[in-house]
């Protein structure tokens, strides 16, 4: 995943500039050494110059960390730009069917909420980190090991002792982080549905249930996440008191083999300031690593949406010539809705679809649009690449301009849309969040105009909810004079409309008729029952 983000000649740039950061581990302890092998000499200009190069390279090291933590952050940055794109792109052209879309929503939304900012935290920020103080490790050693190998030695043994413990912490903190993350979906869902039924919970007076029942999955969410932490925290005791013994052991020896001159003072000196770069870091690296454990399950998620190709398709999309579907049965959750479909739809074809609330409309609409998948029967369109273009009951508003919601790009809308839909100056140029500056109808028009402006086979479900009855009757005219397939479920009838449909579909106990005639539509019982409406 990280490997993805940058090309090779910025990788290798900031592996040097660490490289020269590491520097830093063997400054001090080369300063000491030399002191002590001058301090029996009377040198004062060679001391000088010992003080000059030390500066020096002190400057050429406090320049390479600034390079270093500027190219950091701008990795961080362009990492963050890279996932996050990818993720959208893989949302947004994927085949996602309607029965999957709103899990799928949900946990995008998370994803993006929460675990992308632990993954950031915990792995993208410290990658580099990581090898910096392994790097530090190593040019300290190799320092050391020119001084005096066998007590360089010693250091480094006692050195990897600590890297054997986060093995013990391995399993056990990425079961936690998978575990927090599972909590943590399930309290995103809480909460959005807790916020969105407000109206519902207050009517019912219900809001101690609901409070409790909130409070109920941030205590689980929040109970785990401080596991989570605990369990990192005790990893770093762990680690940190391993890492203090193995601190002192190598420095005892050391004294025992200056006692035996077995090596001199100003080694042991220069190679305990060295280890204390040995150390020191390979702690804070294997604690990086304890990290990256814990967003492991996260890791595992991102590789695998970038591993896809979700480069989107440019194959040409045709006009549809005819839909079919034959003794079709579909079922939600186990319950059937609708059954013994029988249908045949051609490219001229305009559909009007009733029926009572819940009695199926949409999921027609939405197996006539191929969303849906037939538990028994055949479904056909053809051409296979026929583009449907299917507008829900609820309407989509962007914050952006007027424009951008007609047309998604920022040219003017047509006059012709504009008089039709009514668009006129008492809209926004601008459209809030949400469409907060935007009337219900307002929004009906423009989620209208936006699907007219974008193809001529429409399915539109009930979309007159909000409209005058002049409005809706002018729209429809329209959309029945201007459209190649029209197919919309509505509770609105305009008396004057009715004729210029070629098929009247009701609705109702499971099973849909057809009805090519309006005389035989005006005779059924939906039409009689609510001839009051039209």
């Amino acid at each position: 995943m990280i490997y993805k983000v940058w090309n090779v000649p910025k990788y290798v740039l900031i592996f040097f500039i660490m490289i020269l950061a590491s520097l830093d581990g063997v400054l001090i302890s080369s300063l000491f050494k030399n002191l002590i092998d001058l301090a029996s000499q009377d040198n004062p200009q060679e001391f000088l110059q010992l003080i000059c190069v030390i500066l020096l390279i002190y400057a050429i090291v406090l320049l390479s960390n600034y390079i270093y933590n500027r190219m950091k952050y701008q990795f961080v940055f362009d990492a963050n730009l890279y996932i996050k794109k990818k993720i959208m792109q893989n949302f947004l052209l994927q085949d996602s069917r309607a029965y999957s879309e709103a899990e799928v929503k949900k946990e995008t939304i998370s994803f993006f909420m929460n675990d992308l900012k632990l993954l950031e935290t915990n792995y993208i920020i410290s990658f580099f980190d990581m090898y910096l103080y392994f790097f530090y490790a190593f040019t300290a050693f190799v320092y050391s090991f020119f001084i005096d190998s066998v007590v360089a030695l010693i250091f480094l043994a006692f050195s990897l002792i600590p890297s054997i413990v986060p093995v013990l912490f391995k399993k056990v903190l990425a079961d936690r982080t998978k575990n927090w993350s599972t909590l943590n979906q399930d309290y995103t869902e809480t909460l959005s549905e807790t916020i969105e039924s407000s109206e519902e919970i207050k009517e019912f007076h219900t809001e101690t249930i609901f409070i409790k029942r909130f409070f109920s999955r941030v205590f689980e969410t929040e109970k785990s996440f401080l596991i989570l932490n605990n369990m990192q925290s005790l990893s770093v005791l762990v680690i940190g008191s391993i890492s203090i013994l193995c601190y002192i052991f190598p420095l005892a020896i050391g004294g025992y083999f200056v006692m035996s001159q077995q090596t001199s003072l100003s080694n042991l000196i220069a190679v305990f300031f060295a280890s204390n770069r040995i150390i020191t870091p390979v702690k804070l690296a294997i604690n990086i690593y304890n990290q990256f454990n814990s967003v492991k399950t996260i890791r595992e998620k991102v590789e695998e949406v970038l591993q896809k190709d979700i480069t989107k398709s440019q194959k040409k999309y045709l006009p549809v010539e005819k839909i079919s579907i034959k003794s079709g049965n579909v079922s939600l959750g186990g319950n059937l809705i609708l059954k013994n479909i029988q249908l045949d739809l051609t490219n001229k074809d305009k559909v009007l679809v009733v029926g009572e609330s819940g009695a199926g409309k949409s999921i027609l609409l939405n197996l006539v649009k191929g969303n849906l998948p037939l538990d028994e029967g055949d479904y056909i369109i053809e051409p296979k690449n026929s583009i449907l273009n299917i507008a829900y009951q609820k309407d989509f508003i962007f914050k952006d301009s007027l424009s951008f919601n007609i047309l998604f790009s920022n040219e003017l809308v047509s006059e012709e849309l504009n008089n039709i839909f009514e668009i006129d100056n008492k809209f926004p140029k601008m459209i809030d969040y949400q469409g907060k500056n935007l009337s219900g109808g307002q929004i009906k028009r423009i989620n209208l105009a936006r699907i007219l402006s974008h193809g001529s086979s429409l399915l539109l479900d009930e979309p007159f909810q909000g409209l005058s009855t002049k409005q809706s009757s002018s729209i429809e005219k329209y959309l029945l004079k201007h459209t190649d397939f029209l197919m919309i479920s509505s509770h609105v009838l305009h008396e004057e409309n009715l004729s210029k449909y070629s098929k009247y579909i009701v609705v109702e106990n499971k099973t849909i008729t057809v009805y090519k005639e309006l005389s035989e539509f005006k005779k059924t019982n939906y039409y009689q029952q609510n001839i009051h409406r039209i």
